[in-house]
């Protein structure tokens, strides 16, 4: 994280930074940190980045009923998305 960045970048800005690397984000629907507008205006700037850059399969989302933690099933998500693409 550098200092400032979100100043002037949102988390999606930062994130299409890394384009066209594989992205998978993880999200609790109870999560009280990130509102869930604000998450779904994320996932949906980031589902077009991918999409114009001609590359939709390298961008996913999970989303599940529970607060701002990482569960099993999350985890095991994130397992599948690393043996695919890493």
């Amino acid at each position: 994280m550098i200092p400032g960045l979100l100043e002037y970048l949102d988390y999606p800005d930062i994130a299409t930074l890394a384009m066209p690397c594989p992205l998978l984000v993880v999200h609790g629907q109870q999560d009280t940190l990130f509102p869930p507008e604000g998450v779904k205006a994320a996932m949906d700037t980031l589902h077009q980045s991918y999409q114009a850059l001609g590359r939709p399969e390298r961008f996913d989302t999970w989303v599940f009923d529970g607060p701002h933690k990482f569960p099993l099933a999350a985890q095991r998500k994130m397992m599948d998305w690393f043996d695919r693409w890493v």
